[in-house]
């Protein structure tokens, strides 16, 4: 298992400096010298298979990001189909979904639609692809790319900035964070950046929140967790097995835990999207039917508002909690 996360990273960063070059050479006006990569959507591999000639695929490298300059976003990516490289513009990142344009030397060549869907611990990419006339399957497993310290002590800074009033946040908790991008308390806070805005999209934050969720498969922001990333397959494939597994799952542990508030997230996200699972009538009528007793509800990725026993600074405390000297500090000496 090992040995397979450590070929996706390397996979990971083959694509990444890909997707480097071409955000480098995409237009940013007066802030062209200072294009930064935001979000990290998707960095994958796979491939593009021809649906009525087998033999006709190619093999694919993928990547999708939100670069920033200033105050200018703009979504694009990179495609690799065995030695030709396409960059990818008109992009459009949604949870679990993508769409774009296909360019060849600053001409459309064609398009691009994928979805997310959960297979195990993996991620995987599908959808179709029309290039040239042609239209293929397209099969993308997403590369491991777990958080780096300094991204941490980003995120981490951009997170508090926000939330200057949170005793987590005090302290110069970014440069400690930095310093000890392992520690239970800083995995937190990534965490808590992550379900705010559509921090969700980046796949860092996906990696984080797999790691969390097997370990603690019960927490609220968990048991939603498999259904929301494959939300926009199942709408499309609602009858296949993956979603009738997922769907099961979820109904079952609803039944036997009422009161965890994921699962009235879950509730919430089938009522509120007619076409998931809409040709499984059997699991979205018990998952409707669900009495759920949580307090809270309506969970939702951009919630700014976290349980004490369920949110992602569960069961963690703090650094000013255990009172460990920080940057900054007056503890310690400074």
């Amino acid at each position: 298992m090992r040995r397979i996360a450590t070929q996706r990273t390397v996979l990971t960063l083959l694509v990444l400096s890909a997707l480097a070059v071409s955000v480098s050479a995409q237009p940013f006006g007066a802030h062209a010298s200072a294009v930064k990569i935001r979000t990290l959507a998707v960095l994958g591999k796979g491939i593009a298979a021809n649906p009525s000639d087998p033999l006709d695929f190619m093999i694919v490298k993928f990547g999708l990001g939100i670069a920033r300059a200033g105050n200018e976003t703009m979504a694009l990516g990179v495609l690799v189909l065995d030695d030709s490289k396409y960059r990818l513009r008109d992009v459009t990142i949604e949870d679990g979904h993508a769409t774009g344009n296909i360019y060849s030397n600053g001409t459309q060549a064609g398009s691009f639609d994928v979805s997310s869907v959960m297979k195990g611990d993996t991620e995987v990419w599908a959808g179709t692809m029309t290039l040239d006339g042609k239209t293929y399957n397209v099969y993308v497993i997403e590369g491991v790319r777990p958080v780096r310290a300094s991204e941490l002590k980003e995120k981490v800074a951009d997170y508090c900035r926000e939330h200057p009033q949170e005793p987590e946040c005090r302290n110069k908790v970014q440069e400690y964070c930095k310093n000890n991008p392992e520690d239970a308390r800083c995995k937190a806070l990534f965490r808590a950046y992550c379900l705010k805005g559509d921090n969700m999209k980046d796949l860092r934050c996906r990696e984080a929140f797999r790691e969390f969720c097997e370990e603690h498969p019960a927490n609220a922001r968990c048991v939603p967790f498999e259904l929301r990333r494959a939300k926009s397959y199942c709408e499309k494939y609602s009858d296949s097995n993956l979603c009738r597994k997922i769907g099961t799952r979820i109904a079952e542990f609803c039944k036997e835990h009422p009161d965890n508030e994921g699962c009235a997230a879950v509730k919430q996200l089938v009522a509120a999207r007619p076409k998931l699972l809409q040709n499984i009538q059997e699991i979205r009528e018990r998952i409707r039917n669900l009495r759920i007793t949580a307090i809270k509800s309506g969970m939702t990725d951009d919630s700014g508002d976290e349980d004490e026993g369920e949110g992602p600074l569960a069961g963690t405390k703090m650094p000013g909690q255990l009172n460990i000297p920080l940057p900054g500090s007056n503890e310690g000496g400074e």
